[in-house]
């Protein structure tokens, strides 16, 4: 088991705290509290044990220690949390009450256990329940790889944007709370190099797991793509399913960047979004150059491909109109390293394909250089107008195009790329699952409601 480098954090909460905590881990994923600073480690992330006085020890977390709040108290994040169950019956027989350090469960404020106490400690509480040593090595993982993305020089691109194509998945189908809660639980090490951060998620299935298989029926088209499938996770709520598919046609260090290909059963669209790294160059500017690209050249051919196929025409149905009925964007973003523990997703803008062409033009210099930067972008989405867009029908292919999309996907992706193929698939809802997490309906789930 890992060694804590600062000792034991230990955190009393009474009863009534942990309910609330409880209920912001379930709903956010974290929970925050303001503490005594003395405990505090200056911009630091480390395991903190949680302890209430009703059920002793309940389980180990992640505590970033944030802001200062007054003079000497500071603002604690509790996330990441691991469940345990250690009675305090038994708590009590393993510390030795007559050391002169009295034991952290008897203080109200956050306290540290240190040395050659914290080390025998840890172990004994391994000994009680396992769960203890797969909490630490999990926590101790991801402040490793904080430590790690704060210092490397380095950036893993294509994990970068698999995790953004991810993420970007999650916001249009739960919204941006989902998103940060879902980012929020990622574990801080990559079990798998074909799938960087699909493997750091809970109840992500790998491709050893024949049920991915299974799955792929929710996304019209994927049969094409069925012995590339490398992980699968799934999500669920308000009656529908997201289910989130990493295809790795290729080694990563071959790989020439990701796609997410975005499926929504309500509206029947497609939405097809092809990553482009803007690289940091002089005077501190982060530039795309498509002249050195030689990838954009076929895959903006594929795509004008299936453009023309499946035909872009007005569908004036309530389900099927749209704003914007091109399926293609480009996604333009900074390569840069991406802190575990962020709930963010990558600064970037969207280029619709209908006008890329122009705005290429339109950023060409007078000797014929195209360097593209946010500036002079002038007809761009923002990531909040782009996930509006798409979760409410306004972007993406109508049905009718969809169809032959379905049928044409494997000619859009040529080259080797990384595709994040998601799909929303509709669920049985029972009425327990329609409560919130107090227990009630809404008016619309209530089943005693009267019209």
């Amino acid at each position: 088991m890992a060694k804590l480098e600062h000792g034991i954090l230990w955190l009393n909460l009474d009863d009534n705290t942990w309910a609330i905590g409880k209920r912001a881990l379930s709903k956010h994923g974290y929970f925050l509290r303001v503490v005594d600073s003395i405990a505090a480690k200056q911009d630091h992330s480390e395991p903190v044990f949680i302890f209430t006085w009703d059920e002793g020890l309940i389980g180990i977390g992640l505590a970033t220690w944030g802001i200062r709040q007054g003079l000497r108290q500071r603002q604690i994040r509790i996330s990441n949390f691991h469940e345990v169950d250690i009675a305090y019956d038994a708590l009590e027989v393993l510390w030795d009450v007559s050391a002169d350090f009295t034991p952290p469960f008897f203080r109200t404020e956050p306290d540290r256990v240190k040395g050659a106490r914290a080390d025998t400690f840890l172990a004994q509480l391994a000994e009680l329940d396992p769960r203890v040593s797969e909490g630490v090595e999990a926590i101790t993982g991801l402040v490793v790889a904080v430590e790690q993305s704060i210092t490397r020089s380095s950036v893993d691109e294509i994990g970068a944007f698999e995790r953004d194509a991810i993420a970007s998945a999650l916001e249009v189908w739960g919204g941006a709370a989902v998103r940060k809660k879902v980012l929020l639980t990622a574990s801080g090490r990559p079990t798998d190099e074909a799938a960087p951060f699909l493997s750091q998620l809970p109840n992500a299935r790998l491709r050893e797991d024949a049920a991915i298989v299974q799955d792929l029926h929710v996304f019209p088209g994927m049969e094409a793509f069925r012995r590339y499938v490398v992980g699968a996770v799934e999500f669920e709520g308000h009656g529908e399913k997201l289910t989130v598919v990493n295809c790795n046609r290729t080694r990563a260090e071959e790989n020439l960047g990701v796609d997410l290909i975005y499926y929504s059963h309500k509206f029947a669209s497609f939405v097809m979004v092809q990553y482009k790294s803007l690289r940091l160059e002089r005077e501190r500017k982060y530039v795309y150059r498509p002249q050195s690209d030689g990838s954009i050249g076929k895959e903006i051919h594929a795509m004008e491909a299936v453009r023309r196929r499946a035909g872009i025409e007005k569908d004036d149905t309530l389900d099927g109109f749209r704003l914007y009925s091109d399926p293609f964007f480009f996604k333009l973003c900074k390569s840069e390293a991406v802190n575990p523990l962020s709930t963010k997703m990558s600064h970037g803008i969207y280029v619709p394909l209908a006008i890329w062409r122009a705005t290429c033009d339109h950023a060409k210099g007078p000797r014929g250089a195209i360097a593209l930067t946010w500036e002079n972008c002038p007809r761009k989405l923002s990531r909040e107008e782009f996930i509006r867009g798409v979760r409410n029908g306004w972007f993406g292919s109508n049905r009718t195009a969809s169809m032959v999309i379905s049928d044409l996907l494997k000619q859009s992706l040529e080259g080797n790329r990384l595709a994040i193929f998601a799909a929303t698939s509709a669920i049985d809802v029972t009425p327990e699952q329609s409560r919130d997490e107090l227990g009630r309906f809404t008016s619309a789930d209530d089943p005693l409601a009267t019209n």
